[in-house]
């Protein structure tokens, strides 16, 4: 088949681990199409009781007593091929590694069929605007990624071009649709069965959490794993300028990079969210930055260690009347056209500082936009409550108290988030270096620029003994371009201080040139 082909993937270089631990579940849209009703419905309940026992009979010990950061358990074909893991793939030639998955529309044989993975790993970063029918080269999704049954085998794949980026976005969600370049039918005759995305499952219900994690592992190891664990609590995430609306949390180890798009499937195999993004092996650094995820709940925001967030995937069912993705009408996804995009020009402000809003790409002969704006965590976007209607220039306050502002625009029905963190706190004076180069005629001298916390500096200098960094008076803006301190004037003393990205001043730092 030109559309598709079946190749080898390598040397797995290992044993693989037993699949018939995790999950067994068949979800099969080709076949519901073909029988009559009363025949779909009881191979349905067939499979139901059987994939209940197995889960039942399950132990997650296992799951327990690794580290979070453990990889999850490598799928064999001997007891994942034909069940909804077959479905389950890894996307290469995208803007990151990540995990893919088919997905079920209902469509007849003959229709292209359509996959789902985060946006994110199309490469949407823009919380206010959305991507629709974007061409891509060059990629491709690989399904049946099972691992070989014994050392020195190779396992069979089948890959599909990734031909469109029908639907992404990062505005509340972190959802991306892709249009594949084969038919539902070229891949049932390869035995891969498209997964039905339902609604999210209740606190507590057990998940199998199915993806290609890809670090740390070898590239002979990259198969198909997965982990067990229990629905958390229901949550908004906040991530560098990205906020997501009512993801799901859990503790399911081994979500690493590449399993971003990871699907979330229930005890029959469908699919009740989607893996976006974890604090597992999270890096020290600032809480809510990239890579360090929050939870955002009433009046806090907080970083959770060794938690993982999904993303309700059950209104993808109401956008493909007859097989094709179709905006409006069922489908709850954003409409791109409607959408006010804005820019708020920084990420950091100090406490009542007023922020300008700019509007971009409006239509002339829209409305006036709304604008609302408070602490997050205390506002909600979503609620008609405390939106106002806005005159250029546009601007908004800050809240007064350190943490995070949420800035709406537009109108609670589809309104664009903004967020901006509000800083009070100065740049530590011990952080700032002054980088010394000596030359002719003396030495170059420059402050080293550290964004966030330093992105600017002011600065002077005098006789070394007889300047004192905190009452010298002179102190002038740094200009980007290194000062000299001539030879005749030294020893020097050069006195800098930091400003981070909200204004914020650092205490002068002393520095000998000698």
């Amino acid at each position: 088949m030109s559309a598709m082909a079946v190749g080898d993937v390598g040397d797995p270089g290992g044993p693989a681990a037993a699949a018939g631990d995790e999950i067994e579940s068949e979800v099969d849209a080709g076949a519901r199409m073909r029988r009559p009703i009363w025949l779909a419905i009881l191979a349905t309940m067939v499979a139901f009781l059987a994939i209940y026992g197995v889960w039942n009979r399950q132990t997650s010990h296992a799951d327990r007593d690794r580290s979070a950061e453990s990889p999850g358990d490598q799928f064999q074909a001997a007891t994942a091929e034909g069940t909804s893991l077959a479905a389950v793939g890894r996307a290469t030639g995208l803007d990151s590694p990540c995990t893919v998955w088919l997905l079920d529309v209902d469509a007849p044989e003959k229709a292209n069929a359509y996959a789902v993975t985060a946006g994110t790993c199309v490469g949407v970063a823009d919380p206010t605007s959305i991507l629709t029918a974007e061409p891509v080269e060059g990629a491709t999704a690989a399904f049946r990624v099972f691992a070989p049954p014994t050392a020195g085998a190779r396992a069979e794949v089948v890959e599909a071009p990734i031909d469109e980026v029908v639907w992404a976005s990062v505005r509340g969600t972190d959802l991306a649709v892709l249009r594949l370049g084969a038919t539902y039918g070229d891949l049932a005759a390869e035995g891969i069965r498209p997964i039905r995305p339902v609604d999210v499952l209740p606190q507590d219900a057990q998940i199998l959490v199915a993806g290609v994690p890809v670090e740390g592992i070898a590239a002979s190891e990259q198969y198909l794993r997965g982990s067990r664990c229990q629905v958390g609590p229901t949550t908004d995430v906040l991530e560098g300028p990205l906020l997501w609306h009512d993801l799901q949390s859990s503790t399911c180890r081994g979500i690493l990079d590449g399993s971003q798009g990871s699907v979330v499937l229930n005890q029959v195999g469908e699919a009740v969210g989607m893996v976006n993004t974890s604090t597992i092996g999270a890096e020290e650094g600032q809480d809510c930055a990239q890579g360090r995820p929050c939870e955002v709940s009433p009046g806090e925001v907080t970083f959770a260690e060794n938690h993982s967030y999904m993303v309700p995937v059950g209104a993808l069912a109401g956008c493909f009347p007859e097989g094709e993705f179709t905006l409006g009408a069922q489908c709850e996804l954003e409409d791109p056209t409607t959408v006010v995009v804005a820019d708020i020009g920084t990420t950091v402000a100090s406490p009542g500082a007023s922020v300008q809003i700019q509007i971009k790409d409006r239509n002339p002969n829209a409305a006036e936009p709304e604008l609302k704006s408070g602490p997050l965590g205390e506002i909600d976007c979503r609620d008609l409550v405390g939106w106002e209607l806005a005159q250029p220039p546009y601007a908004v306050t800050m809240p007064m108290q350190e943490g995070f502002a949420l800035v709406c625009v537009g109108s609670s029905d589809q309104p664009t988030e903004i967020v901006v963190r509000v800083d009070t706190s100065a740049p530590d004076p011990a952080t700032i270096e002054l980088l010394q180069t000596p030359t002719e005629g003396g030495v170059l001298v420059e402050p080293v620029l550290d964004p966030p916390d330093l992105v600017g500096f002011r600065w002077v200098s005098g006789p070394k003994g007889a300047t004192d960094c905190a009452n010298a008076e002179g102190y002038t803006l740094y200009q980007g371009t290194p000062a000299l301190v001539q030879a005749a004037d030294m020893p020097s003393t050069v006195c800098v201080i930091g400003i981070d990205e909200a204004g914020n001043e650092s205490a002068p730092s002393s520095h000998d040139v000698e």
